[in-house]
């Protein structure tokens, strides 16, 4: 059996994003959707997160972001 990674090898925080079943169903359903308009040429679930991200920093107030960024830096 391997030895196990140096603590400082490890992921030691992990910032993936988790999801309820209704929030992951209405991703599939938007991606599905984008992908009918795309004319069938899959659009990655990537993309399709990276544009409801940049659409909700957009409407972010600067001390919003600063509290969420300040409650990563402390996590």
């Amino acid at each position: 059996m391997p030895a196990p990674k140096p603590l400082n090898q490890q992921h030691v925080h992990d910032y993936r994003p988790r999801f309820t079943e209704e929030v992951h169903g209405q991703i599939l359903q938007l991606t599905a959707e984008l992908t009918r308009l795309n004319g069938g040429e899959p659009v990655p679930k990537n993309v399709v997160l990276r544009a409801l991200a940049e659409r909700q920093i957009q409407r972010l107030r600067p001390s919003d972001l600063n509290e969420i960024l300040t409650s990563i830096h402390v996590s």
